[in-house]
């Protein structure tokens, strides 16, 4: 059985792959999602590469006595350091990716900011999400 940060990461991910058009065509770069690694595995030089890391717990008492918020990054990055093009296709992927995210039900987002990642140093978006869940309680 999945932890409830595995299943608040799954919920956040799962919005996005059903919020972003999957055809690349239509969509206009490559696309990938991929586990949280501090380090990722070269992509495709204008693709975009989407994870979801959770990292904080809160109550949430106004949604139920057992509601709780798992707040995360989602991390939405290219490995083409170009800046033109490269800013071109991270800008739409960030786009897409709030799209999705405004549509999602039990997820919000607070912000979005510019950075790198990795040693690699990968133009990159930060965007602080949280997955709003009810957890069910099971006698031991």
């Amino acid at each position: 059985m999945a932890t409830a940060m595995a299943q608040a990461r799954t919920m956040i991910t799962s919005a996005l792959r059903v919020g972003i058009e999957l055809d690349p065509e239509l969509r206009g770069y490559p696309l990938r999602f991929e586990d949280y690694a501090k380090v990722l595995e070269p992509f495709d030089a204008g693709g975009v590469t989407v994870m979801v890391a959770v990292h904080t717990t809160t109550r949430e008492p106004q949604l139920g006595p057992a509601a709780r918020g798992y707040e995360a990054t989602v991390y939405v990055i290219t490995e083409q350091v170009d800046p033109g093009a490269g800013d071109d296709t991270l800008e739409q992927a960030l786009e897409d990716t709030l799209d999705a995210l405004d549509a999602a039900q039990l997820v919000t987002w607070e912000r979005a900011e510019r950075t790198v990642f990795g040693r690699d140093l990968w133009p990159c978006y930060e965007i602080t999400a949280t997955a709003h869940a009810q957890i069910e309680r099971t006698a031991p």
